[in-house]
């Protein structure tokens, strides 16, 4: 008998120091997200970067709306700015990565005023899998102004699994746009990404295209 009380006592202290650690666990979470939302505001374009990632790493849904806002706020007063589409390419990739209930915060956007925030956000729709901006996405390819845009555009469309997009992906092998990796490596970002999504599509490609 005087076992079974131990044994009933023990197991009790053991789920309220699991209970206790949960709530502990979830407070500080709840923290940490609050401060990464703030850090989206900062003037510097490295801690934005940064705050976004690690928000579509927590796969919070509470960053969602700030994420939006700031994706907006960065093609409209960052317009200028060489680092802005990194940052921006950040808050998509995290959208994505927060997962679908995304979506129908983003789908308003798409009538934006602003034509940069609508290309971008209809990028993340289709990393999040909405197949209805295919042909939206294959605009960007063939049309986008952006190097970095054309590249996710191709990326997203490589995902998406529409066939539709072959005939742009094909043509998007000799997009010029290329980054450098330090001194030495240059890397013509869009041909790579088209390569990719013909290669998820099942398409062969001209090797040539190099």
């Amino acid at each position: 008998m005087k076992h079974n009380k131990f044994y009933l006592v023990f197991w009790v202290a053991v789920l309220l120091l699991v209970g206790l650690s949960k709530a502990y666990f979830v407070e500080a979470n709840q923290d940490v997200t609050k401060k990464l939302i703030k850090d989206l505001e900062s003037r510097d374009w490295k801690i934005r970067d940064n705050a976004a990632l690690v928000l579509g790493n927590m796969k919070s849904e509470k960053a969602i709306e700030p994420l939006i806002r700031a994706l907006r706020k960065e093609c409209i007063l960052y317009k200028q700015d060489e680092h802005k589409e990194d940052v921006i390419r950040s808050y998509v990739l995290s959208l994505a990565g927060i997962g679908k209930q995304a979506i129908p915060v983003l789908k308003p956007y798409l009538s934006d005023k602003n034509k940069d925030v609508r290309q971008w956000v209809t990028i993340a729709l289709g990393y999040l899998g909405e197949k209805q901006v295919v042909d939206d996405l294959i605009t960007i390819l063939k049309k986008g102004e952006s190097g970095r845009q054309r590249s996710l555009a191709a990326n997203a469309l490589g995902g998406l699994g529409d066939r539709r997009a072959i005939p742009a992906l094909k043509a998007a092998l000799d997009d010029p746009f290329a980054i450098w990796v330090g001194r030495d490596i240059r890397i013509l970002l869009v041909r790579e990404s088209a390569k990719s999504a013909l290669n998820q599509l099942g398409e062969e490609w001209d090797e040539s295209k190099k």
